[in-house]
């Protein structure tokens, strides 16, 4: 799981205009630029958003979420310094973990270049 400290806050990101958007077949991923000097401990920040039009169970939602921060974790050394606030569409309910990771793999390996 990932460290609270690499954690986006997503209630201030929100509505925050983006320099660049990407779309997955299950999630887009809006990419903000890190320029704050509190953050050069931490220049990596995750945040996720899974609505309930997504899932309903407040349950499901987090175990989407946990799926999500522990791939992210595993690949975040690899993608370039910012805040990553990811998206989910409503096809994530029906994915399985496995699709779940080769698309989040694809979209970074598509945009990020790992």
């Amino acid at each position: 799981m990932l460290a609270k400290k690499y954690k986006l806050p997503i209630q201030l990101f929100r509505n925050k205009k983006t320099q660049q958007i990407f779309r997955g077949r299950h999630f887009f991923v809006k990419v903000f630029q890190n320029n704050k000097e509190d953050n050069f401990q931490f220049p990596i920040r995750f945040g996720i958003i899974v609505s309930k039009k997504v899932l309903k169970k407040a349950t499901a939602r987090n175990a989407l979420k946990r799926d999500v921060f522990c791939f992210l974790e595993e690949i975040s050394e690899k993608l370039p310094k910012a805040d990553y606030l990811i998206i989910t569409k409503p096809s994530a309910a029906r994915a399985s973990k496995t699709e779940i990771r080769k698309d989040l793999f694809n979209l970074c390996q598509r945009f990020f270049t790992l």
